[in-house]
C-alpha cells in the first residue's frame, strides 16, 4: 500500500504558512502520520510537525518517546529571551493530535495509533470499516485528549493503558482495502453522512479538487472552518 493521495488546505485561502496540520510519511516502510496542532496554543506547527517526524522514524508510543518528542521542541527555542507574555505562553505548552499508521511488510495488517481528534479510516472499497480514534460525529464536539509540551499536561496519557490508543486492523480479508487519515474538521463532516462522502474522498485526483471541495462544503455550512487535511494509503 502507498500513499495515493495528499493534500491540505489552511483555515483561510492565502494563509498557507500558518497551517497548523502536518504530514509525513515513509512509502518503504508503510508509515504514516497526520497532526493537527491546536490553534489556541504555543507555535503548534512546530510541535505537530515534530511529531509526525518522529512517529515516522520510531513509530512507537511510550513516556520515553514523549519525552524525546519534548526535548527536540524545546531545543527549538531559548525561553530566557522570549518576553514575559511568550514565555507563559510556552509555558503552558504546545497541544497537538497524533495519528499514526503502520502497514505491515505483507500488507496483511495495519496498525493504528491516535490521539485527540484526528481520524484514520478503514474502508473497504467505498464501505467504511472502522474509524478509529472516533467513530460518530458527536465525539468532535467534547474536548479531544491532546498530547502536550507541558509534561504535566500528559499524565492522563500515560495513567491510561496502550491499548486506549491502538487498534490493529486486519485488511487480508478485505477486497480493496483503503486507509483515510483525516483532521478533524474533516472528520466530523465523513462520519455524519459517510454512505455519500466516503465515495467523494476516495474520488479525489488533484489537490485543486481537494480546495474545491472544503470550500465548497464550507460555504454551505457542512464542514467546519478549520485546517483540513486528508492522507489517502491504498
Amino acid at each position: 500500500m502507498r500513499c495515493s493521495f495528499f493534500a491540505t488546505v489552511p483555515k483561510r485561502s492565502g494563509d498557507e504558512h500558518l497551517n497548523e496540520d502536518a504530514a509525513h510519511w515513509n512509502p518503504h516502510r508503510g508509515i504514516y502520520a497526520i497532526s493537527d496542532g491546536a490553534s489556541e496554543s504555543y507555535n503548534s506547527a512546530r510541535w505537530s510537525t515534530i511529531l509526525v517526524r518522529r512517529f515516522v522514524s520510531e513509530p512507537s508510543f511510550d513516556p520515553k518517546w514523549l519525552k524525546g518528542a519534548v526535548a527536540s521542541y524545546a531545543a527549538g527555542f531559548d525561553r530566557e529571551s522570549m518576553s514575559w507574555s511568550a514565555q507563559a505562553a510556552y509555558d503552558r505548552g504546545s497541544f497537538a493530535t497524533l495519528t499514526g499508521v503502520v502497514i505491515s511488510p505483507s500488507g496483511a495488517r495495519a496498525f493504528v495509533l491516535g490521539f485527540g481528534d484526528s481520524i484514520a479510516v478503514l474502508a473497504d472499497g467505498d464501505r467504511l470499516v472502522y474509524s478509529f480514534p472516533y467513530h460518530r460525529p458527536d465525539q468532535f464536539a467534547q474536548n479531544p485528549l491532546l498530547l502536550s509540551t507541558n509534561p504535566e499536561r500528559n499524565a492522563s496519557i500515560h495513567s491510561r493503558t496502550p491499548s486506549t490508543f491502538e487498534r490493529a486492523w486486519t485488511l487480508s480479508r478485505l477486497r480493496g482495502p483503503v486507509i483515510l487519515s483525516m483532521t478533524d474538521a474533516l472528520g466530523g463532516w465523513l462520519l455524519s453522512a459517510p454512505r455519500e462522502r466516503l465515495g467523494v474522498l476516495l474520488a479525489l485526483a488533484t489537490r485543486i479538487q481537494f480546495s474545491a471541495l472544503v470550500e465548497r462544503e464550507r460555504h454551505a455550512g457542512r464542514l467546519r472552518r478549520d485546517d483540513t487535511t486528508l492522507l489517502v494509503v491504498r
